[in-house]
């Protein structure tokens, strides 16, 4: 293992565990601190009446535990008809639905902008066609508003909520005796709550400690945010961040 690169894996739970079996087998040494969990919320009733109201031409799914948790409420087999264009952000998204059954289009840019610049989400493809988006609470609106002035009908299904973990200010202890000198952050959503996380915390962090992140949106906002030491992975791909990582020994 490099011993000088100590990694702090933010992932949410379970994903965490995941990239930690991929960092181990890439011989990185690093730590699973997991900033929240998923959990379901939408309803299955909700999400039928959509579906039969709504009747969309193109469902996009905005991460993995958007597929599970959508799938959980209501099966995707009652709903994802042959002729709907079935859209992943990124490549463990587009493999939850192949596990599923489901064959979808990714972008080879993980983001909205990725997903925009998709032909089948050009101005011509999307007029007059209803685009359903599954997601979490929240999130960017940037996604539909683009969509709606191509002239796409939108509409949400929130079908999961983050429930952010507590992480005490003491917590900077274990890392520092981890010797952590680098953190994996995989979303803007978590980049922000971990710069709240780190406010009462040792300045090191911010101004020492190395950020890994999926774009420059969100380096962006870590350098907005006071943070110095940034490195975007071209992704959020468990392969992205390994690369990235190995590219700092």
């Amino acid at each position: 293992m490099n011993s000088n690169l100590y990694v702090l894996n933010t992932r949410p739970e379970p994903a965490c565990w995941q990239l930690q079996q991929a960092l181990n087998s890439a011989g990185i040494n690093n730590l699973c601190q997991p900033l929240l969990a998923y959990q379901d919320k939408g309803d299955g009733t909700q999400l039928e009446s959509l579906i039969n109201t709504f009747q969309p031409n193109i469902v996009i799914f905005i991460s993995q535990a958007a597929v599970e948790s959508a799938h959980n409420s209501y099966a995707l087999s009652h709903w994802l008809m042959q002729d709907t264009s079935i859209i992943a952000v990124g490549e463990k998204t587009q493999q939850c639905l192949k596990n599923l059954g489901y064959q979808a289009i990714c972008p080879t840019q993980h983001n909205s902008e990725g997903m925009l610049a998709l032909p089948e989400l050009a101005a011509e493809k999307v007029v007059n066609q209803h685009v359903l988006i599954i997601r979490g609470d929240g999130g960017r609106e940037h996604l539909a508003q683009s969509l709606i002035k191509r002239g796409a009908n939108v509409d949400y299904f929130e079908s999961y909520q983050r429930n952010w973990l507590n992480i005490a200010a003491e917590q900077d202890k274990v890392w520092k005796n981890k010797q952590i000198n680098a953190m994996v952050i995989t979303s803007e959503s978590q980049l922000i709550r971990m710069v709240d996380v780190l406010k009462p915390m040792d300045d090191y962090w911010t101004q020492h400690c190395t950020y890994i992140v999926p774009s420059k949106r969100v380096a962006n906002t870590a350098s907005a945010l006071g943070l110095r030491n940034i490195l975007i992975s071209n992704g959020a791909s468990d392969n992205a961040i390994v690369t990235t990582l190995k590219g700092m020994e």
